[in-house]
């Protein structure tokens, strides 16, 4: 029998996302709102395997059709929330009244952050805390997300199996050698996830100058958006980032 063991414990406060017992949800006009408090009841996030339709039995009660039927994984999460501030309570029901959502989680199946678009099935809560005529917040607040695999591709291996993932996105960071040659650093990301833009560039700042942040970029090279070093964002597209260097205060060209 396996014993509990400090040293393969999963670290329940530092993560890449922030701490396991929060969850975080973009929709209603929220971008990654932060619901902290989930309880050690909770069963977090998993994959659940669902069958497109019920197998059926056929002569001695054999599934005869078992292997004809098609099969998906569902995302499932499902949080007690302990206690939640009014705050919390209010703007958790606004994004309960939007049909579906994107909610970043951690499954306990693959012990990793996802962020994917789902629907709430059930949500209740045990008591509102009243003290001295104030209402402090909410207790036992119940929570059970199921994914809309609105936000998966299927394509073909090379075994002709049909393979159904995640959608994903690329973030290119264009980096110039000279006024004709580029080259470029990828990253590959899911659909809806949040990200944190690199505080760096690999080309040579040009004198005078300092890097200020990213821009996007037309086809005629006008710039159509900036982003700040560092800083996190939602991605909802792929994105080709531009160093942006700004003069330096006190320097003449």
């Amino acid at each position: 029998m396996g014993l509990p063991s400090r040293k393969k414990s999963i670290d329940y406060t530092q993560s890449e996302y922030g701490s396991i017992g929060s969850i975080y949800i973009t929709g209603a006009g929220f971008i990654h709102r932060e619901f902290k408090g989930v309880s050690p009841n909770s069963s977090f996030g998993w994959q659940e395997l669902v069958w497109k339709k019920t197998p059926s039995r056929g002569a001695d009660f054999k599934f005869t059709n078992m292997n004809d039927i098609p099969v998906g994984l569902v995302a499932r999460c499902e949080i007690d929330v302990s206690f939640m501030t009014p705050d919390d309570y209010r703007d958790m029901r606004l994004i309960l009244k939007q049909r579906h959502f994107w909610v970043t989680f951690y499954d306990m199946d693959e012990q990793k952050w996802y962020t994917r678009d789902m629907y709430c099935t059930e949500s209740s809560k045990s008591k509102f805390l009243i003290l001295d005529k104030s209402i402090l917040g909410t207790v036992d607040v119940k929570l059970k997300f199921v994914g809309t695999n609105l936000d998966t591709e299927i394509y073909i291996d090379e075994e002709d199996n049909e393979i159904t993932q995640v959608r994903t996105f690329d973030i290119t960071y264009i980096e110039y050698i000279d006024s004709t040659l580029q080259t470029s650093r990828n990253k590959k990301v899911n659909y809806a996830s949040q990200v944190i833009l690199e505080s760096t560039s690999l080309e040579e700042t040009p004198t005078g100058y300092y890097l200020d942040g990213w821009v996007t970029k037309d086809d005629s090279e006008n710039i159509t958006g900036y982003y700040g070093l560092g800083q996190s964002i939602t991605v909802w597209k792929d994105l080709t980032l531009y160093p942006n260097f700004v003069l330096a205060e006190n320097e003449v060209l």
